[in-house]
């Protein structure tokens, strides 16, 4: 076999064959060394975009935390002055409130003992001044239910109490849902030096 290859007269097949060859040749140079190598920079430069937007997310969560974190310590300052405000209020209360609270401790017990149910009791404290006397008063709003025998013992039990105590309304009102029972609402004012 023998090839003769003449530069000179070349056919149009056999410049058609060069052609696809060496355009084969460049296309497989170009994919082996340029586009690959391109595309793995392309893939690590991906991955190193991951780990940034990862890191600049972790950064900025941190940011937020950190800007968080000055508001909730103040916050805290304000509460622990707020709370510092109501441990001194709270004491000074109490200290108001013990008078009356073994009134109101001897009303819940003569209810107890005369078979009255206390269902509501609402207390509302107001100062007050006449001449040179200052005084209490605490306005107890009581919501009982009882047979109208134990509501009457009761309100005469009230008596008995080591207070100066003034029933300012009643009400009792016939329920046919509780009967022999009745609902009875009471407002009663409780003074105290």
């Amino acid at each position: 076999m023998d090839i003769n290859f003449d530069l000179k007269n070349i056919s149009p097949r056999e410049i058609g064959m060069v052609a696809v060859t060496l355009l084969s040749a460049l296309c497989y140079g170009f994919y082996t060394f340029e586009y690959k190598a391109q595309d793995a920079k392309l893939k690590e430069i991906r991955e190193e975009l991951k780990n940034v937007d990862v890191l600049a997310g972790s950064t900025q969560q941190a940011i937020q935390m950190i800007g968080s974190l000055d508001s909730v310590l103040k916050e805290t300052g304000a509460i622990r002055e707020d709370i510092e405000v109501l441990k001194r209020e709270t004491s000074f209360v109490k200290s108001r409130l013990a008078e009356t609270t073994d009134v109101l401790s001897g009303i819940q017990k003569r209810a107890e003992m005369n078979k009255v149910v206390v269902k509501t009791m609402r207390a509302k404290e107001a100062s007050v001044a006449r001449g040179k006397f200052e005084f209490k008063e605490l306005v107890l709003a009581l919501v009982v239910q009882s047979e109208y025998e134990s509501l009457a013992k009761f309100i005469a039990d009230l008596e008995t109490l080591p207070a100066v105590l003034e029933l300012t309304s009643l009400e009792t009102v016939r329920k046919d849902s509780i009967l022999p029972e009745v609902e009875s609402r009471m407002q009663i004012k409780i003074t105290a030096l």
